[in-house]
């Protein structure tokens, strides 16, 4: 598994055929306009079919309001998701650049076994609705006496709960999105609290070395000063030898006014 969005492609795509995001052929290469008119023609032939009716015919109930609800709930959901996408997919490609700087950093990528839980959700989601409908249609059957159910019944019932399994789907995407920010900022503190302690060890590190280069260069600086005063002194004593008095004179002069240390012995 090597991109994130890969892992994430099994709930995406359950996403886009509820209209909760754009298609993609391949993978990482939107259709819009497919999305749109795929959205468009949907939600107007259920509107068409069963929610103007659904609105006409239930007359004030708290469980119309409830269904209304729902539905504002799941289109609004859908214009989001549309309106966001480009801002989804950029937030995906920010997460995937830190996950390739971790693992440089030695932390490695997880996205197998993140893939294995997204099909896993998904399947979760899959089984709830068939079941959901499952129930539904049978209790309905037996508290209304019906010898034969049809299609259009079981039509109509799944899109009495359309908009719940749109909600549940998106709610699921959001959150599996906010799980993924809120594991990479925790992998960012952890990193940060390493960078500050290896920080910390390189600036003791460089303040030891800091003070033997100086210990170093004062010893180096002594030695050199030393060898040069040795050899003024042996000068000196020289030309005290020599019969040369102004030369005698002039380096005297010169020892003393630059203060070097010094012993002058009388011959």
């Amino acid at each position: 598994m090597k991109t994130l969005q890969t892992a994430l492609a099994p709930l995406l795509i359950i996403g886009s055929f509820c209209s909760l995001g754009l298609f993609e052929y391949p993978l990482g290469q939107p259709k819009p306009y497919l999305s749109w008119w795929y959205a468009l023609i949907t939600w107007s032939y259920f509107t068409y079919s069963f929610y103007y009716p659904f609105y006409i015919w239930w007359e004030g109930t708290v469980s119309k309001c409830i269904d209304i609800i729902m539905i504002i709930t799941a289109i609004t959901s859908i214009l989001g998701s549309h309106y966001h996408f480009k801002e989804m997919k950029m937030c995906l490609h920010e997460l995937s650049i830190v996950d390739d700087t971790l693992e440089v950093l030695g932390s490695p990528k997880e996205y197998q076994q993140l893939r294995n839980w997204i099909i896993r959700i998904t399947i979760g989601w899959i089984v709830l609705v068939f079941s959901n409908l499952l129930t539904v249609t049978l209790s309905w059957k037996i508290f209304s006496n019906l010898e034969h159910i049809y299609f259009v019944q079981i039509y109509h019932k799944f899109l009495l709960y359309h908009s719940i399994f749109v909600n549940i789907l998106s709610a699921l995407i959001c959150g599996t999105i906010f799980g993924l920010v809120y594991s990479v900022s925790q992998n960012d503190r952890q990193i940060f609290c390493a960078l500050i302690e290896q920080t910390k060890l390189s600036r003791k590190v460089i303040y030891h070395f800091a003070i033997f280069a100086v210990s170093k260069i004062l010893i180096i600086k002594n030695r050199r000063i030393l060898v040069f005063n040795n050899f003024l002194l042996k000068q000196y004593q020289l030309y005290r030898k020599t019969n040369d008095k102004y030369c005698f004179f002039f380096f005297h002069r010169f020892l003393t006014r630059r203060g070097y240390g010094v012993t002058l012995i009388a011959q």
